[in-house]
């Protein structure tokens, strides 16, 4: 039998787009090579592309992440990483090659006002070394500084992730 890991990655969105569902908004992914044993989509996110940095997002794709945090003024902006996601699912893509791991993964990072991750937290993790794994590579990520009153600030950028292994 073989084991064909499939993540859902949920970067603050908690919900994944259904391929079949034509109704629902672009859909982005991470595409394998063709030759591999793993389904060809390796990781799917909906409404924000992953190869983007903050200013490349349109108001819709902002709106969708600023949704996510409380109390975020409409000037305000979260930190996110300098060039988009997509680093950070494609680490969490080799990780689950070597962990198949099942479940939710949800790991925060202190972002400071200079865009540096300074601690990570792993609040729920499929596995120890997945949640050692996605914290150890948020921490290496640089951060576009959250913005508070116009002034950068500190704030934590979390990671939401659903495992499945098929």
């Amino acid at each position: 039998m073989k084991l064909l890991p499939f993540i859902l990655a949920c970067a603050l969105f908690p919900f994944a787009a259904n391929a079949a569902d034509t109704s629902r908004p672009e859909r982005y992914s991470i595409k394998r090579d063709s030759n591999s044993l793993f389904r060809p989509n390796e990781v799917s996110v909906t409404k924000v592309p992953m190869n983007r940095a903050w200013a490349q997002l349109n108001a819709e794709q902002k709106k969708v992440v600023k949704a996510h945090y409380e109390a975020m003024a409409e000037d305000d902006e979260p930190p996110y990483p300098i060039e988009g996601t997509e680093e950070l699912f494609r680490a969490a893509a080799a990780a689950q090659k070597k962990v198949f791991a099942s479940g939710w993964l949800y790991v925060v990072v202190d972002v400071d006002a200079a865009g540096v991750a300074n601690t990570a937290s792993v609040i729920e993790a499929p596995s120890p070394e997945m949640g050692k794994f996605i914290a150890e590579a948020m921490l290496l990520q640089k951060y576009k500084p959250a913005l508070c009153k116009g002034q950068p600030c500190k704030m934590q950028y979390p990671m939401v992730i659903h495992f499945q292994v098929n």
